[in-house]
């Protein structure tokens, strides 16, 4: 049975959130499906497989909503904000650019 199989059945869900500063990880479950979640999240950090392309598909799904946020004003005009106060530091960069991502190579892939 797949983690968001496992997790639906105790009434649970399982979220991740990456930021430059911070990689969070959060769960939801029903008191009494608790082991379930601390298992799935145990297993899915040591060792999360991805079926067929399912990456491949994420990586283009996220790299054209990157290419129409980017031409996005409030987004050119954030950016441009945090090119001001941090330069060149890692800080400054919020959101990687489509490109970024599409030149991407996951690991395994050729």
């Amino acid at each position: 049975m797949s983690a968001p199989t496992t997790l639906a059945s105790v009434g649970g869900s399982l979220a991740a959130e990456v930021t430059p500063e911070r990689l969070l990880i959060s769960g939801q479950v029903l008191t009494s499906g608790l082991s379930v979640l601390l298992e799935t999240i145990a297993h899915t950090l040591t060792s999360a497989e991805f079926v067929g392309d399912c990456v491949l598909d994420e990586r283009r799904v996220l790299t054209a909503q990157l290419r129409m946020l980017q031409r996005d004003a409030a987004v050119i005009a954030r950016r441009a904000l945090q090119r001001q106060r941090f330069g060149k530091h890692p800080a400054a960069e919020e959101m990687s650019t489509a490109d970024e991502i599409a030149a991407h190579q996951s690991e395994g892939s050729t």
